[in-house]
């Protein structure tokens, strides 16, 4: 396996999301198995009245919920107890016999708490037609463009995701791991025309990677595609672009609603901000470990 590049990158950030679409959860280190970081996704609510799963696309106060595993998650555990919290209101836990109304009280909209399912109750995960059909207009509002011939080419990603809200048996949108480079926020901070770097909230990301300052490309990680990366004993494989849509639009704690970001991601960087990955090695990670990047090497893995 030969190096691709010379210079140190390290982990300065290191989060999971225990139930989908809710606020990061910020890590020390983790584990890393084959479904992705341990707990990562372990959780998602379905919406009553769409009959779907839920996302913050459609409900943004998501994106303001914590959510923390009392235990934490051990091996083989897909969707361990789960306590969940918002601003002014009671804790709920998936142990709660009313779970489900704590929820959609703390919504505002009925919602129920599901763990992981087997892949094969593919009606759980099913994607839904918008109810009027128009799924021209679905494409649009999704990703807050002009025309539907103006959203991202989603090609390179399972072909699952056309049929699917996530992919069966995970609350994963297509991979189990996402990382991005502080490079990419910076980059787009200045397209943006903004003082700061974009906010690394707004794009939850399982992994933040430190890019040295002298790094010639402004989005780095997406020259990875196709290679693997190596932190400690773990190997990773990058497989696509991360897509974006309406999601990093939204308002998240402290940082206001700002479509000009996806606008400028849709039109500075071909729709993309970070990359997808998938585990090839298990093994844990932890803040401040290097990674390196390395050419594949050929033939099945």
């Amino acid at each position: 396996m030969t190096t691709t590049t010379a210079a140190a990158m390290t982990i300065v950030g290191l989060w999971r999301y225990p139930v989908k679409s809710m606020a990061a959860e910020p890590l020390p280190r983790a584990h890393l198995d084959p479904g992705g970081i341990r707990g990562d996704r372990a959780w998602a609510l379905r919406d009553q009245t769409r009959d779907v799963i839920a996302d913050a696309r459609a409900l943004p106060v998501l994106l303001n919920l914590t959510a923390r595993f009392p235990v934490p998650p051990g091996p083989g555990e897909l969707s361990p107890p789960v306590r969940i919290n918002a601003p002014g209101a009671a804790p709920v836990s998936s142990t709660d016999s009313d779970v489900h109304r704590g929820l959609s009280e703390m919504i505002g909209r009925p919602v129920t708490l599901w763990p992981r399912l087997p892949a094969e109750q593919t009606a759980h995960y099913r994607r839904r037609p918008p109810a009027d059909g128009d799924w021209d207009r679905y494409l649009r509002e999704f990703f807050d463009v002009e025309t539907a011939a103006d959203a991202p080419d989603l090609s390179a990603l399972p072909p699952e995701v056309a049929k699917y809200t996530t992919i069966p048996g995970t609350y994963f949108d297509a991979y189990p791991l996402h990382l991005i480079t502080d490079r990419t926020l910076r980059t787009l901070g200045v397209l943006a025309g903004h003082d700061t770097p974009a906010d690394v909230r707004r794009f939850r990301p399982n992994l933040l990677v430190n890019v040295p300052g002298d790094a010639p490309d402004p989005f780095p990680e997406h020259q990875w595609i196709g290679r693997r990366l190596r932190i400690g004993t773990v190997l990773l494989e990058v497989t696509a672009a991360t897509p974006r849509c309406v999601m990093i639009s939204h308002p998240v704690a402290d940082s206001p609603r700002d479509r000009h970001l996806l606008r400028t991601v849709h039109t500075k960087a071909a729709h993309n901000a970070g990359v997808y990955a998938r585990i090839v090695r298990p093994g844990t990670v932890q803040r401040g470990d290097t990674l390196t990047v390395h050419d594949a090497p050929p033939g099945p893995t």
